[in-house]
């Protein structure tokens, strides 16, 4: 649709826009399309019936705009993200696909809708230099993915997935869609590292990513909106190993499944932006991944920092996990040296950034849910319900501690955020590692374990009514009731409100 391209020049032209557009082609709309540039006198219109070398003119264009009523995967767009330039497109083939993916331009939904056109220019001009960061930061990963080659590969790793794949079909609790790679790398570590508005800490947490002694990685960011200088230090890093990806604020736990959806190695691990690797990190989880094929999930000690960088403890898992006023310690499922119901007790993994996975295990259980603080906990609680999972006595993270953790910004959430994951949990252990007896002895036993073991933080009126909550819907066939708990926006807010009280 050419015309709506002109339409869309004669409209900036008429309200004074310095933009300078140019209209490449020769079809048969042409002739149309010179006589409309003659009738409104188009001074901010370029016309090029043809152009051998497109390379050349993408290379001086502030970005490509396409307006196309039936195409299938434009080249020209591809053309144009090869070159890490920004792209404002129809929603035609498989185009909004490819620009949600890298997050390189925005999609026209109604195709003929000037006003919709127009309104959706605006919102990309508006939004161009992070179009452009993001183009820029993913060529290369374009360039690579769609060459002739990789192509090639693409059809014939599709064709014998089809072929072998099998008709049966299992419910996965899925909180993201199927990851970026058919068949992953076998050797390649995906490290994804969320950010958001840690400018002060985040060249230290990519530096120690890239400066693994372990060299078969790619390190993916996904910044989530920060207003600080964060996406000025993201642009200069020229490392091939590294990508970066930009969107609008929308939490740490959609970060991080964008980063693992977009990841192309068999292991996968997660860094947040203010914390640190050891650099040794990734290559003794390797070993140990490769020592045992059983394990899905690794997780070390932790050397505790302050915002400058210097050593405050060491946390030793769940065998030095801060005590709280119980009556009979003992009793307590840390006595059990189990990782799953240790897990029940309190996050001893303590961050994401402390996960370490193979992606058969994230497929199994799928990515990060809803949650502000207890993302990482309620994704560890599931893992450990199904997976082998080994606490490696190594400290071989750095998680820093300092004025702006997201912890430290609402404790009420926090709270509700604890409460719901056992709630939402603590079923996928039950009949399994606790109350699997029909000794009442033993059964009494697991009560006073379970009693002894999990803290609520002096909010067990809230846990209990979430749990019948969930229980409730459960026993009628509701699907994931825990999920609508979390949907349930006034009910969430009336218990925060009962807890900050």
């Amino acid at each position: 649709r050419p015309i709506d391209f002109l339409q869309l020049a004669l409209k900036r032209q008429q309200t004074g826009d310095d933009a300078l557009f140019a209209m490449v082609g020769d079809g048969d709309l042409a002739p149309v399309a010179e006589e409309f540039i003659r009738q409104h006198d188009l001074k901010n219109l370029r016309r090029i019936p043809f152009i051998e070398n497109v390379a050349e003119v993408l290379s001086i264009a502030s970005g490509l705009i396409l307006t196309s009523e039936f195409e299938g995967m434009p080249i020209v767009i591809l053309e144009a993200l090869c070159m890490g330039v920004p792209v404002l497109a129809t929603d035609v083939g498989d185009v909004k696909l490819v620009l949600d993916e890298y997050d390189a331009g925005l999609v026209i939904s109604e195709i003929g809708n000037l006003d919709c056109l127009e309104q959706g220019y605006e919102r990309w001009v508006a939004n161009l230099d992070t179009y452009r960061r993001n183009a820029q930061a993913s060529a290369e990963t374009v360039r690579n993915r769609f060459s002739g080659e990789a192509v090639a590969r693409q059809y014939a790793q599709s064709w014998e997935h089809a072929v072998t794949q099998t008709n049966s079909s299992r419910h996965n609790e899925r909180a993201v869609t199927q990851t970026n790679s058919l068949r992953p790398d076998p050797n390649l570590v995906s490290i994804i590292i969320p950010s958001y508005n840690h400018a002060r800490y985040i060249d230290a947490a990519i530096e120690s990513a890239l400066g693994q002694t372990y060299e078969d990685i790619e390190v993916i960011v996904v910044d989530d909106g920060s207003s600080d200088d964060s996406l000025n230090h993201l642009v200069k890093i020229k490392d091939p190993r590294f990508s970066f990806y930009a969107q609008e604020n929308q939490g740490a736990h959609v970060a991080i499944n964008r980063g693992l959806g977009l990841a192309s190695g068999e292991f996968l691990a997660i860094l947040n932006s203010d914390d640190v690797f050891h650099p040794d990190r990734i290559q003794e989880l390797m070993s140990e991944f490769r020592n045992d094929p059983a394990v899905e999930l690794l997780a070390t000690w932790i050397e505790v920092i302050d915002a400058t960088g210097q050593q405050l403890a060491i946390k030793e898992g769940w065998h030095n996990l801060e005590p709280w006023p119980i009556e009979h310690p003992e009793l307590s499922f840390q006595k059990t040296d189990d990782f799953g119901l240790n897990l029940l007790r309190g996050n001893f993994v303590a961050s994401t950034s402390n996960v370490m996975m193979r992606r058969s295990l994230y497929d199994k259980v799928g990515g990060m849910r809803n949650l502000r603080f207890a993302h990482d906990w309620d994704f560890l609680l599931r893992a450990a319900s199904c997976a082998k999972c080994k606490l490696i006595p190594k400290p071989l993270v750095k998680y820093r501690v300092h004025e702006a953790n997201t912890i430290n910004s609402d404790r009420a959430w926090m709270l509700f955020d604890i409460c719901w994951v056992i709630a939402a949990n603590l079923h996928r252990f039950e009949g399994k590692r606790i109350f699997n007896s029909s000794d009442p002895e033993k059964s009494m036993q697991d009560l006073v374990t379970l009693y002894e073991s999990i803290n609520f933080q002096g909010n067990d009126k809230v846990f209990w009514a979430m749990r019948a909550f969930i229980q409730s819907l459960r026993s009628q066939g509701v699907e994931s009731p825990e999920e609508l708990l979390l949907e349930n926006h006034d009910f969430k807010k009336k218990l925060v409100a009962y807890i900050s009280v």
